[in-house]
């Protein structure tokens, strides 16, 4: 698809050439890789991902020591909460945004657009916050919590890391994924000091939750200037209630999917927790931990091609092979290593950990590549708007993935909760063979269907079968 054009508009992002890349003597391998879009996004949000973990290990290291147990327990809990408030409020405007942008041009159209998506997720971020600081006096009873500094703390937290993430999407979707990675590695290496202030140590959990808050501010306020500097971003009020009834399909079928997607990842950690000893459980989370780093380079990929996808919804089937022959090799070369190290690796927890985790940890990485398959599958339903199709889809793996742990810990101990993801991964690959029979080798999108018409065009509609 190619964008429209805003003749009284000209963006500030400039592009190096080809030609100028070269002269700088870079090998021709990696000039490839660079100019490879897919490859390239998806190498830059895996090193956001990266780069971010380490830091916030970091972060609860230095919190560790300079405050009580209780203040960073309580603080976890908070933080949490974030995380969980941020998940229930995007209401899908990532999603719904990256397939919106290409079809609208730079300038009013664009600054529209993205003006609505941030004010769509920033207030339903404010109204979770509330509602989660509510929740947490209730349940942690801890008098420094009804503060009404952290309210305003933890409330503006959510809203703030709502408008962060949509302001990822449009770096990933503008092919500037190396925003996306300066602007979260800011907040990380911002939030290390503020921790140490006086006046934030002084407030125990509420200093914590503040560190996280403030930060945020400066990575949104950043972003927000970088925007305006590379594309002459400009906030705009006048038709946004028109943009947001445009986008209002494409967000309810993606906010579907998406909390079908997380739903496993929060449920099977607590129903193992509460299915087997509290030994069993620590050697559960050290091979969960560790296991679901191994599905970092299919999230990754999933997000680029989504944004290439939307781009080129034409390419769609195209893009979708070039993205299972970047990750699938990767990840099966990382399976074999770590069936090779994972017993020394675990070691380094305790010999009692390789001795009881170490068959999950294969299980959990052995389920990476069908993984990988379903969730290119999944993106590639969703950029052709069959958002029904697609919430099917992911619900029933989630279904499998919660019932078969429920069953299978019982029998199995821990391993159990390996041999339920990795049963439920090879069901999602199942169902795209069934489907491929049924109905034929999928083909791209054909003329007039809702991928190939423009955006604005598919979002009226609403969402699609």
């Amino acid at each position: 698809m190619t964008r429209p054009t805003d003749p009284t508009h000209t963006p500030r992002r400039v592009r190096a050439s080809a030609k100028e890349l070269r002269s700088g003597g870079l090998f021709p391998q990696l000039l490839r890789i660079y100019h490879d879009s897919l490859a390239r996004t998806s190498g830059l949000i895996v090193v956001t991902i990266t780069v971010t973990a380490v830091l916030g290990f970091g972060y609860w290291i230095v919190a560790a020591r300079a405050y009580s147990a209780g203040a960073v327990g309580t603080a976890a809990v908070s933080i949490s909460a974030m995380v969980m408030a941020n998940l229930l409020s995007i209401l899908g405007v990532e999603a719904a945004l990256i397939q919106r942008i290409p079809s609208r041009a730079l300038g009013h159209q664009w600054d529209v657009t993205v003006t609505s998506s941030l004010l769509v997720a920033g207030s339903s971020g404010l109204a979770a916050g509330f509602l989660g600081w509510r929740v947490i006096v209730l349940v942690l009873h801890a008098a420094s919590l009804r503060n009404p500094l952290y309210g305003l703390a933890l409330t503006a937290g959510v809203g703030l890391t709502n408008c962060g993430s949509v302001l990822d999407s449009v770096w990933v979707v503008e092919q500037s994924t190396q925003i996306r990675l300066l602007t979260n590695t800011v907040m990380s290496v911002v939030k290390l000091p503020l921790l140490l202030l006086p006046i934030f140590r002084s407030d125990g959990a509420v200093g914590i939750q503040l560190s996280w808050t403030v930060s945020l501010v400066i990575a949104v306020g950043l972003g927000l200037a970088l925007l305006h500097r590379r594309q002459g971003y400009r906030p705009r009020l006048t038709g946004l209630r028109r943009e947001v009834r445009s986008v209002r399909g494409s967000m309810a079928g993606n906010y579907i999917v998406t909390i079908g997607a997380a739903a496993p990842s929060y449920v099977v950690p607590i129903l193992v927790g509460t299915l087997v000893s509290l030994a069993n459980t620590a050697y559960f989370y050290s091979a969960w931990r560790v296991g679901s780093f191994f599905f970092v380079g299919g999230l990754a990929v999933s997000t680029a091609l989504f944004a290439e996808q939307s781009r080129n919804p034409d390419r769609a089937i195209q893009r979708a092979r070039q993205a299972l022959r970047l990750i699938v090799p990767l990840l099966v070369l990382a399976t074999a290593g770590m069936a090779v190290i994972g017993g020394p690796f675990l070691s380094a927890f305790g010999p009692e950990y390789r001795d009881h985790a170490l068959l999950l940890l294969l299980l959990l990485v052995g389920t990476a590549v069908p993984d990988a398959l379903n969730i290119v599958y999944l993106t590639t339903l969703l950029v052709q708007r069959r958002y029904v199709q697609a919430s099917c889809f992911i619900w029933s793996l989630a279904t499998a993935q919660i019932v078969l742990t429920l069953i299978l810990v019982r029998a199995l101990g821990i391993d159990g909760a390996g041999v339920a993801w990795l049963l439920s991964e090879c069901l999602g690959v199942l169902i795209q063979a069934v489907e491929r029979v049924l109905r034929g080798r999928p083909r791209g999108p054909q003329r007039g269907s809702p991928s190939h018409r423009t955006a604005e065009e598919g979002l009226n509609d609403g969402p699609a079968g």
